[in-house]
């Protein structure tokens, strides 16, 4: 099949209250270098001037259509416009991150040769003052479908055989790194689930289901998409609580599909160390929030005592972590909250000291 006889890409972004960063996101996309491909913009009940600006962009540019709607959140969003394109394949920008000039030329280059059903490449984490770069995997890599198993499987959390930490928890669950093919995702109704009920990685769990259908996959050792970090505010108690409460929902989902698909013990265990790894982010959050320190330790006290966490840091193998997380989990299995808060607390400010002597 000749792919330059039809609409190739499509690039959705979910917009949201982004005035500030909109243009440079829409600037990278307009100035591509490759031309067969459709921007769909969602606009998601933006309070501010993200709409208009997203408008402004549609009536210069008849590649790009916008559509606006009201807010229902990113998984929202993305599944609206997924529904609006009209590409063999598709990928997703956030609207607050940016995209190299070439990155589309390059990942032609790969699907003109050969269809894969996955393509990903890596990224770089644009800080105020630094930016690094995530390199996946150590050069360009074919997945066959073996080894499109195993990914799959990394999607949920980190093998036994990785030496892995928190940081590399999530390093394949991202949706904007990645083209996937349309028609994968309409045939079998894959869709982002709300994470209003899964609290976060709706990227992940998406990635994770729709890996069932990926026979081949490609990655390419570039970093193309620019992802925008920025200091998140410290979480309130109530949201600390619901955060619990929908990542509970969220296993229990990645559980039903390993249980129903009957996917095995590998599976299970990376699941199972994505919950304990899970702790230190909860741990973290609670040392960050406005509750008291007693209320701060009878709740990780109360939370770590289910079922979920409590097996998951038990099994955990300590020699799997890379130094200095293995000390750390050590304290997590001996269920030291006051160290713990305390250790959070140290690393935080830290940190911000460290971002104040760059500045």
């Amino acid at each position: 099949m000749n792919l330059e006889t039809k609409l190739l890409f499509s690039i959705v972004v979910p917009v949201y209250n982004v005035e500030q960063y909109l243009d440079k996101c829409l600037q990278s996309l307009t100035h591509q270098t490759f031309k067969n491909f459709e921007v769909i913009l969602v606009d998601d009940g933006s309070t501010d001037s993200s709409g208009k600006i997203c408008d402004k962009y549609a009536e210069k540019y008849d590649f790009i259509k916008v559509y606006h709607k009201e807010n229902g959140g990113p998984s929202s969003a993305r599944n609206y416009g997924i529904e609006r394109t009209k590409g063999k394949y598709l990928t997703f920008v956030d609207s607050d991150d940016w995209v190299d000039n070439n990155f589309l030329k390059n990942v032609y280059d790969i699907v003109s040769l050969t269809e894969y059903d996955l393509v990903f490449w890596s990224y770089v984490q644009e800080f105020n003052n630094n930016r690094f770069e995530k390199h996946l995997i150590s050069g360009n890599r074919c997945f066959g479908d073996y080894e499109c198993s195993e990914l799959r499987c990394s999607t949920i959390g980190p093998l036994p055989k990785e030496k892995f930490s928190p940081q590399t928890l999530d390093r394949y669950s991202t949706s904007c790194c990645k083209l996937y093919k349309k028609e994968i995702i309409k045939d079998n109704s894959l869709e982002f689930v709300d994470t209003k009920i899964i609290g976060t990685f709706e990227d992940g769990l998406f990635n994770f289901r729709y890996l069932k259908y990926v026979k081949t996959a490609f990655y390419i050792d570039q970093c193309y998409y620019h992802y925008r970090k920025t200091n998140e505010n410290s979480l309130t108690s109530k949201v600390m609580l619901d955060l619990f409460d929908k990542w509970d929902n969220l296993y229990r989902l990645i559980g039903n599909d390993i249980k129903n698909e009957n996917l095995g013990v590998s599976f299970s265990n990376a699941l199972q160390n994505r919950v304990a790894m899970s702790s230190y982010f909860l741990i973290s959050k609670a040392s960050s929030s406005n509750l008291k320190k007693k209320e701060k330790i009878n709740l990780l006290k109360s939370k770590f005592s289910s079922v979920h966490y409590s097996s998951a840091i038990k099994n955990l193998n300590l020699r799997s972590l890379k130094f200095p997380w293995n000390i750390y989990f050590c304290i997590v299995k001996l269920k030291m909250w006051s160290v713990l808060i305390f250790i959070n607390s140290a690393l935080k400010n830290f940190l911000k000291l460290l971002r104040g002597l760059r500045g």
